[in-house]
């Protein structure tokens, strides 16, 4: 009776040296074949974003030199069958967040070598540097904060331009400062606590507004679920936006501390 076992696979961030290492497993059922002389066939594939691909029966494929073209490998493909024994492995993975398509698959008809070949690609894919980042993890928080860093920072360039604007028109006529006897002074005070929390959560709410989901989705793609680290250094985007954080982040942190201290 032949048996089937899968491996999905994601938050993983593939070098040339985990391929060749998965590879060897094919490699070494592609050549127990060849010496007992048993109908098999072996193949392994990598595509390109220029949709290119380049295939072959060797694992020398995945060396620098077959990853050294104008174009970023974004999918990689191994297939092993041995056609006498009933006998199959494959892998599939693709670069990016997708959920379909990145799985490990082993099958056959003997329970023995369905184990030791589904355990030996298990091993090595957990030795895979996984994709784990806290922002990944905590989603819900981390657009919360980009909501409120986003608003405070919106709300600071109203303020601004308000203030700004004082300068140059006299409003004098129209806002007039309250009285210092006016009934109203202690009831403003009275509610400063709950003006204060106003204030934040229309900052809050404005960030959602001013595009806080969109910065969150540009965020997370920076670590996406299946990452190929090899190919040519200018080609691996998410590296370079990873470097552009540091110019990002302040955007969200600064806002929220000089509010913060303003308000202090």
């Amino acid at each position: 009776m032949n048996q089937t076992r899968k491996i999905s696979i994601s938050e993983k961030v593939f070098t040339i040296e985990d391929l060749r290492r998965i590879a060897a497993i094919f490699d070494k059922q592609s050549l127990l074949a060849k010496k007992s002389d048993h109908h098999a066939s072996v193949e392994y594939s990598i595509r390109f974003s220029d949709d290119t691909t380049y295939q072959s029966d060797s694992p020398d494929l995945f060396s620098d030199g077959s990853l050294t073209v104008p174009a970023r490998p974004v999918a990689i493909q191994m297939s092993f069958r041995n056609y006498k024994l009933g006998r199959h492995i494959s892998l599939s993975i693709d670069h990016g967040d997708s959920s379909y398509g990145n799985l490990a698959v082993v099958s056959a008809s003997e329970p023995e070598w369905l184990s030791q070949n589904f355990l030996s690609l298990k091993e090595t894919l957990e030795t895979v540097r996984p994709q784990t980042v806290w922002l990944k993890n905590h989603r819900t928080l981390l657009l919360n904060l980009i909501a409120v860093g986003i608003g405070s920072l919106g709300v600071s360039a109203i303020d601004l331009l308000a203030n700004a604007l004082t300068h140059v028109v006299d409003l004098s006529g129209v806002i007039k400062p309250l009285a210092p006897d006016s009934p109203w002074r202690p009831l403003i005070s009275d509610a400063s606590p709950l003006l204060y929390g106003v204030k934040w959560i229309w900052c809050w709410f404005m960030g959602f507004f001013w595009g806080a989901f969109w910065v969150r989705r540009w965020l997370l793609s920076v670590w996406p679920s299946i990452e190929f680290d090899f190919g040519l250094p200018h080609l691996q985007t998410e590296r370079k936006k990873r470097e552009r954080l540091i110019a990002v982040a302040p955007l969200i942190v600064l806002p929220v501390i000089a509010n913060l201290i303003y308000d202090a």
